[in-house]
């Protein structure tokens, strides 16, 4: 809860029926935060496409790839996603339909249809490029 005093909260709290109330504050850092929700920025997507592209066009398999790109990443919502992909890939599962499982880095992906994985993830992360310069 938010509030600009502890007595302010403890009011509110009182008010919705709790009692013995002991507050204690807690402060977050952004990227610590963001880091404890799992989230994924605009540039992490970007910065995941490419490598993705990079390595899957210089004709590495799929599932080395992932495993790579996810041992590079400290943001937890990042391995998380790259985690599910190559479950997926290991498991055998096309690597259009392994991406599409990562929901956070690529949402909204229509790109990732193209026949070919490589050109759909550039389109994709041009797409992320320019929409951030709007």
């Amino acid at each position: 809860m938010h509030a600009h005093d502890p007595d302010e909260v403890r009011q509110r709290l009182t008010h919705l029926g709790y009692s013995d109330i002991e507050l204690q504050r807690i402060w977050f850092e952004l990227p610590r935060l963001v880091d404890v929700l799992g989230l994924v920025t605009r540039r992490e997507r970007v910065i995941v496409a490419r490598q993705l592209q990079t390595m899957l066009n210089a004709g590495l398999p799929a599932l080395q790839c992932v495993s790579i790109i996810k041992g590079q990443w400290g943001n937890r919502g990042v391995r998380r996603e790259l985690e599910a992909v190559e479950a997926a890939l290991a498991q055998g599962r096309p690597t259009v339909e392994a991406l599409k499982l990562a929901r956070k880095l690529f949402a909204r992906a229509p790109e990732l249809d193209d026949v070919n994985v490589v050109s759909g993830l550039d389109r994709f992360a041009r797409r992320l490029e320019t929409d951030r310069r709007r």
